[in-house]
């Protein structure tokens, strides 16, 4: 939880693609990309399992709210300059729309229904990079429809 408030822009909350355990950009990886698109996911899926830490809502309300405004006069492209938004890419993927609806999950922001309403209208992916963006699409139906599981260590629902 520490780690990703140390990775990501505190204001807008884009993270690089790699970075160390300090948190610094590694690896020639400092934008914001197909790896970074999953930090959305994975500080939202902790909120919503274990709630843990309200530092993800203000997470995910930021990185929404990025989001939405890029997304003002045309689709979202799906690579960023972490530390300015700008934007770097104008393709736009499937599998960040999946994540970025994921950051629904612990938001408190009216505007994280309107990247649930984007998944719902996306097309199943298809073609060259379906299936990166393909796995990020699933789990994101799977986690917002609640069939992604969290079972705790000493669950009976483990044993066989």
């Amino acid at each position: 939880r520490n780690y990703f408030a140390l990775t990501a822009n505190p204001s807008i909350s884009l993270a690089p693609d790699y970075s160390s355990f300090a948190g610094a950009p590694t690896g020639g990886q400092q934008h914001f990309a197909f790896d970074a698109w999953r930090v959305a996911q994975n500080v939202a899926m902790d909120y919503a399992w274990l709630a843990a830490d309200d530092r993800a809502v203000g997470h995910c309300n930021r990185l929404l709210a990025f989001f939405s405004g890029a997304n003002a006069s045309k689709p979202y492209g799906n690579q960023f300059d972490v530390q300015s938004g700008r934007q770097l890419s104008d393709d736009h993927s499937p599998g960040l729309v999946g994540m970025n609806a994921v950051c629904a999950l612990a938001s408190n922001s009216s505007l994280a229904w309107d990247f649930v309403a984007e998944l719902w209208a996306t097309p199943t992916p298809s073609g060259k990079y379906r299936y990166y963006d393909g796995m990020l699409y699933l789990l994101a139906w799977l986690q917002l429809s609640g069939q992604f599981r969290y079972y705790p260590r000493n669950s009976t629902a483990l044993r066989g």
